[in-house]
């Protein structure tokens, strides 16, 4: 024991205890100070008593003191932690380390007690006292000698504690040797009796052993009473300010006569201090001897009790006994209403400090009744809870509420949410609790599924846009059709309290279609209000889209309400056929320089966004001639291109706004006719635009989680297409002359969503295990490349049955797709099926794959729906794709099959620079073309029977590179 706190000699950051207050005296020689320990911050109390002479009598009874508090146990006794005796600075030095206290008196000056509440703590301590004593009197039979207001302790929780044990002598030891003698002169002559004032030691061992502390509690009562220190014996006469039910008892204890003084015992068990508050105390602390039925009844009026419990003793006393209680399941549930109501009476601060500590705690017990007290009374402390708390600790017990199989529970945990939901991080909001509102808006109880759709309208603005977008009207609308009149009623007004989170577009497709029914449903009131509600947000809309108009026809070059026509289209070659993705996704943001943007598949121009405009180059004969010719360049001078989609090799295009000073918003699509030069159309989105795609009779754009169709002659929204997180736009739009199909995200990773409209079917197709990386459409919409997010895997499928005809792989590394692309399939062979399929990627390499294998791809393999068919075409020798020499250990590992049976790529090329480039296949075969975000054109060729290394034909910088900022692209 004395080892470990040898670091306490001297002084320096070694010290294993850090003292945080200033010393004072608390009793003879002692001072006192508070303090806590470096190793885990515990707070201490730390006593000292020093002396040059080590001999000095101060040090022998200091010795005695502690020597006897380390072996007392008791709860009313100071409990012993540490006790070292050392030489410092010349001085011989006695330390004592305690559990935290604070002397009496320094207490009863500082405490804000006042009047009755007063005298029932100083009775209930002196209880407390009288219980110590007659401990060590009795049971002990040891005499204290010092019994005194000095000798007093408060503990944090307002217990009393009995210290200053250096006089503590055994009764039949007494003598002019005992400590009672030899250190009788610490105690002042006025709280000794007249046998030990006198020195007559023999009638102190003939005595009881109580017999010298009776006196010393009499003195007790005399200063707890009065309210100051006794100065004098004769102020032991004074019972004018003892309580009258307990001066008969203060006289027994002052006895001149020490047979016959009070036992502290007998004063215990005379009920005369067992005041309500006394009662309701021990009965607490004893908790554990109590029956069941006799908690009930406890716990029952323990309600009506409070109000007489002083509020300093309800918060630091009471309320650590109720948490101890209920966390260990020696309380009721019904214990909790009476804690939470003290812990509404502390500053914010404590209740954070202390109440909250308990909840969490609270939270975790299996006793289902504690959690339904907890979620009944949560509005009296859910606004205290941290976030953290709410999201790491307490959110997954209440949780399993949301399944419970009584309905009360499933509600009272529904309800908690209105507090708990917005300390919610948005991972846990989107991934756990609005799964569970999801089965509770189909629950069995009625009034479960309203208040589902109540729940939902309040944390609507918690939640993300993009999450609102894709659940709110989807359950409002689910509510609208519940047969619970109420349930309908709360998803109209939640539907107009989130009004702001629905476009226009669901407005007239969705909502109004929606609630038109219940205009004469008994919730007829609330849908009339949701009807004008919209109907003013239609008009609104239409007024906006009006003035728009008539501003940019006064001003030459804005955009018209409508489409005026989409022009005609031309069959010819095209530089690209699959440029599949925005110019921001390769970052030449850069005032001056072009950004290469998706083009629709059959122009041969190639259509390139700017900060200042646009330019078209002309890819035609670039195989003959190796070079780069501009044919056309636009230029605004008040703003950037970011997306350019060209329909056909017409005069319409359709334009969003990019770089530093984006020349229109970027979440709007504006049609330009570059006859008349300006816009003839645009469509207004609440998000920004990822991808658009062109042909003759449709227009579609990718927002980051839908896809809009419009009809091309007149934009009217024909289609609207939920999908999975889309931050890349990935979206393909079939351009041959057949009808057409729409190749998207589905909801679910790895899933792709095939649309055929003029058949009205939807086919779903999952294509990898992970999140896709890239997909393409051939332009006869037949064939399907898709591309996993890790962009290891490359695989074609059949769009008419959703078979996998091939499965390539690019390489081993993870890589990111920057494009993908057919050959073949352009103007009247658009219905030609591909021979090759071309990928690029982060690597920095290029890489072209054959396709022209017996497995439904390839002219003879081709069949009109798509399939794989009876007519399939064997690969000529020296044309088909390598394998993996490996590829014989697949009969033996069946688990790495996938892997060693993977096709390679059949021809290669690495780019010098490594930047990000889009791939596209000329019009002579094994011409390869390539357009780098560095500025690049590269024009290269590759053996189409025996593959390998591509030859680099050409080079040519159409533009200056773009710099990248912020630490890439």
């Amino acid at each position: 024991m004395f080892a470990r706190l040898t670091a306490l000699v001297g002084s320096g950051n070694s010290l294993p205890l850090e003292v945080t207050g200033e010393p004072s005296l608390i009793w003879g020689s002692w001072t006192h100070t508070s303090g806590k320990w470096k190793a885990d911050g515990s707070a201490v109390s730390v006593f000292r008593v020093a002396s040059s002479n080590p001999s000095d009598p101060k040090l022998a009874a200091a010795r005695n003191g502690t020597k006897r508090l380390r072996t007392l146990r008791h709860p009313n006794v100071l409990i012993f932690k540490e006790t070292l005796e050392l030489e410092e600075k010349g001085e011989q030095v006695i330390y004592l380390i305690t559990e935290p206290i604070v002397p009496l008196a320094e207490f009863l000056e500082s405490t804000t007690l006042t009047g009755t509440d007063r005298q029932e703590y100083l009775t209930m301590g002196f209880h407390a006292l009288v219980a110590a004593v007659s401990f060590l009197n009795i049971d002990c039979s040891l005499i204290h000698g010092n019994i005194c207001s000095g000798a007093i302790a408060v503990t944090p929780t307002l217990d009393w504690k009995l210290c200053g044990m250096d006089l503590l002598t055994e009764h039949a030891q007494v003598g002019p040797a005992s400590p009672l003698a030899a250190a009788a002169w610490l105690v002042a002559s006025q709280y000794k009796p007249g046998e030990v004032g006198r020195g007559e030691w023999e009638a102190v061992r003939a005595a009881p052993p109580w017999a010298v502390d009776a006196w010393g509690l009499g003195c007790l009562m005399q200063e707890l009473y009065s309210g100051h220190a006794l100065e004098r014996l004769e102020d032991l006469r004074r019972t004018d300010v003892i309580p009258p039910s307990l001066v008969q008892w203060y006289q027994k204890l002052l006895s001149s006569t020490p047979a016959r003084r009070l036992s502290p015992a007998r004063l215990v068990e005379s009920g005369v201090l067992r005041t309500s508050l006394v009662q309701l105390m021990a009965f607490l602390e004893n908790l554990a001897l109590k029956d069941s039925q006799e908690k009930d009844a406890f716990f029952k009026r323990l309600p009506s009790l409070l109000p007489s419990v002083p509020t300093p003793v309800a918060q630091r006393k009471l309320l650590p006994l109720l948490a101890g209680a209920l966390e260990y399941g020696g309380a009721p549930h019904a214990a909790l209403g009476t804690l939470l109501t003290i812990g509404e009476t502390l500053p914010p601060e404590e209740q954070a400090a202390r109440v909250v500590p308990i909840i969490a705690k609270l939270f975790a017990a299996s006793d289902r009744n504690i959690r339904r007290g907890l979620l009944e009374n949560i509005g009296a402390y859910g606004a205290s809870l941290p976030e953290a708390l709410v999201e790491e600790q307490i959110f997954s017990h209440v949780a399993t509420g949301f399944t419970d199989g009584n309905p009360y529970l499933r509600e009272l945990t529904l309800k908690s949410m209105v507090i708990l939901g917005p300390k919610l991080s948005q991972k846990t909001l989107n991934q756990v609790l609005l799964k569970h509102l999801a089965k509770l808006q189909v629950d069995e109880e009625p009034s479960i599924r309203a208040n589902t759709t109540v729940l939902l309208g309040t944390l609507a603005t918690h939640l993300s846009e993009a999450t609102c977008r894709k659940v709110l009207l989807n359950a409002f609308t689910r509510a609208l059709r519940d047969g619970f009149p109420p349930a309908r009623a709360a998803g109209l007004r939640a539907i107009i309290a989130t009004a702001k989170f629905h476009s226009p577009e669901d407005a007239a497709t969705r909502i109004l279609p929606a609630i038109g029914a219940l205009c004469i449903d008994p919730v007829r009131a609330s849908a009339l209000d949701c009807l004008e509600h919209f109907s003013a947000v239609l008009k609104a809309h239409q007024q906006d889209l009006t003035a728009r108009a008539e501003a940019s026809t006064a001003t030459g070059g804005g955009p018209t309400a409508s489409s005026s026509g989409a022009g005609s289209a031309t069959a010819g070659g095209g530089l690209m056929t699959s440029l599949g993705w925005a110019a921001s996704s390769l970052g030449l943001a850069r005032a001056g320089a072009a950004s290469p943007v998706p083009t629709a598949a059959g122009g041969s121009g190639q259509p390139l966004g700017a900060d200042e405009g646009w330019d078209e180059d002309d890819a035609d004969g670039l195989a003959e001639h190796g070079g780069w010719r501009k044919s056309f360049r636009r230029e605004f001078s008040n703003g950037g291109i970011g997306i350019v989609e060209m329909l056909f090799r017409s005069n319409i295009l359709a334009l969003v706004g990019g770089g530093p000073l984006p020349r229109y918003p970027p979440n709007k699509v504006m049609l330009w006719d570059d006859h008349q030069g300006r816009c003839i159309g645009e469509l207004s989105f609440r998000s920004r635009v990822r991808r658009v795609a062109l042909r003759r009779d449709l227009l579609a754009v990718a927002l980051e989680h839908k896809v809009l169709v419009y009809a091309f002659s007149d934009l009217r929204l024909t289609a609207s297409v939920e999908t999975a997180a889309n931050a890349a736009g990935l979206l393909a739009l079939s351009t041959g002359p057949d009808a057409a199909l729409l190749a998207c995200p589905g909801l679910h990773s790895g899933q792709v969503r095939l649309e055929a409209y003029a058949t009205r079917r939807t086919r779903f197709v999952q294509a990898h295990s992970g999140a896709l990386g890239a997909l393409c459409l051939t332009p006869s919409g037949k064939h399907l490349a898709t591309a996993s997010e890790r962009g290891t895997l490359l695989r074609v499928w059949s769009t008419a049955d959703g078979t996998r005809l091939q499965e390539l792989r690019r390489g081993t590394d993870a890589a990111r797709i920057h494009s993908l692309a057919f050959s073949g399939g352009r103007g009247a062979l658009a219905a030609t099926p591909p021979e090759w399929l071309a990928v690029t990627s982060d690597r920095g390499t290029a890489h072209v794959f054959s396709l022209r294998r017996g497995q439904g791809v390839g002219p003879a393999g081709d069949r009109a729906d798509g399939g794989g068919g009876a007519q399939q075409q064997q690969q000529p020798e020296g044309r088909a794709n390598p394998t993996s020499k490996l590829a014989f250990v697949s009969s033996y590992l069946p688990l790495a099959a996938g892997y060693f049976s993977s096709e390679r790529s059949f021809a290669q090329f690495h780019l010098p620079d490594g930047a990000p480039t889009v791939v596209g296949f000329g019009q002579e075969p094994g011409t390869l073309l390539l357009l780098s975000s560095s500025g690049l054109f590269y024009n290269l060729a590759f053996d189409p029977l025996v593959g390998g290394a591509c030859e680099q034909v050409s080079c040519v910088q159409f533009m200056e590179e773009a710099p990248r900022q912020g630490g890439g692209y």
